[in-house]
């Protein structure tokens, strides 16, 4: 499978990890996936039948936007934290966006090639509000200074045609002053996938819709679309 750009991609992190910590690797998977929304590549979900990590490894992470390397004695051991860490830095050399996360959920040296790397800590998966907001931030931000419990996310869907831009900017412009961080689909997405955009609603706190006015009652079909997969929507009309 020929690498697709991060923002069109199903999975949103790879989980690899040693198959002795499946216990702990089990209650991460559900936390992320139930708990948060987040698409995630797990094996024991994903991988079929019959068929070995190592096959499907390089197709599997080009389906992901991040990978997570959950660190213990048993991955480190394994070797597959170094493979997949190679796989990994292949993607981000291909794909800026691309993040590599470890994810230490015991007590372990970290490996040489990772000791440049900032690692978190969920030691033996019991963390903190703080830490797992820390681990949200590492998958979606760039901002170095987030505080995280502070930041408002709300998800936006707008028109990007050329007449219709300038008061949909303003509008995204205010609502960045008063605080709020804008989330939306990417602009370049040849197609409406419900999947993808209810995922993104998911991860955020509320949403805006700012339907421009096409004449005879007419308005943006895309933008009514996101709008059925809402639960609560602030509407404005332009």
């Amino acid at each position: 499978m020929a690498d697709v750009s991060i923002h069109k991609r199903k999975f949103h992190t790879f989980l690899s990890h040693a198959h002795a910590d499946k216990v702990v690797v089990d209650h991460l998977y559900d936390w992320l996936s139930n708990t948060s929304g987040i698409p995630v590549w797990y094996d024991a979900r994903h991988l079929p039948a019959g068929a070995t990590i190592a096959t499907h490894l390089a197709t599997a992470v080009t389906q992901c936007r991040s990978l997570i390397l959950v660190l213990s004695p048993s991955s480190i051991k394994s070797g597959w934290v170094k493979e997949e860490y190679e796989t990994a830095i292949s993607q981000r050399t291909r794909w800026k966006d691309f993040r590599i996360i470890p994810l230490r959920i015991e007590e372990c040296e970290v490996p040489g090639f990772l000791q440049t790397t900032k690692w978190i800590d969920i030691l033996h998966g019991q963390g903190d509000a703080k830490t797992y907001g820390q681990f949200l931030a590492d998958l979606y931000y760039d901002e170095v200074d987030l505080e995280f419990e502070k930041t408002r996310d709300i998800y936006v869907s707008r028109s990007w045609k050329e007449s219709e831009r300038p008061l949909a900017d303003a509008i995204c412009q205010r609502l960045m002053q008063v605080g709020f961080r804008l989330i939306g689909d990417a602009q370049d997405q040849a197609q409406f996938s419900e999947e993808r955009i209810t995922s993104l609603l998911a991860s955020c706190g509320g949403a805006v819709a700012i339907l421009p006015d096409r004449g005879q009652g007419k308005t943006s079909a895309y933008i009514l679309q996101d709008l059925r997969l809402r639960t609560t929507s602030i509407i404005l009309g332009i």
